[in-house]
């Protein structure tokens, strides 16, 4: 499989061109900093996302251009450590709402025992 880079930017949406007709892409992404000086700096990657496959028609459709999305503002540091937490964490909104529940009920569960504790007349 050949494996490039085609872009790397600060724009947060990008337009693959040139597709072969029939022809299956696997794409995946990472983000990307540069730390230290301008230009001359240390690229620093995320973790990239699962790959997405998908197989171009065999048949090229005439379209309109797609147009850029303006790019998104950068993000606040907190705003970065978050999703690089959830990122690394990878919870399934499933399981992050039960996650949720059962730190509920367990807290519920010791403020409970704590009061029935206090307050239990013997």
């Amino acid at each position: 499989m050949l494996t490039c880079q085609v872009y790397l930017g600060e724009d947060t949406s990008y337009h693959l061109q040139s597709l072969s007709p029939g022809t299956t892409y696997s794409v995946k992404v990472c983000a990307m900093r540069v730390c230290g000086g301008e230009g001359d700096g240390d690229v620093v990657r995320g973790a990239y996302s699962p790959p997405v496959t998908f197989t171009t028609l065999k048949k090229p459709v005439r379209s309109e251009p797609v147009k850029a999305s303006p790019p998104a503002a950068k993000p606040s540091v907190w705003r970065e450590k978050a999703q690089h937490l959830m990122q690394s964490v990878q919870l399934e909104p499933e399981k992050l709402k039960a996650l949720s529940m059962m730190i509920v009920f367990v807290l519920l569960a010791v403020v409970l025992a704590v009061l029935l504790s206090r307050y239990a007349m013997v």
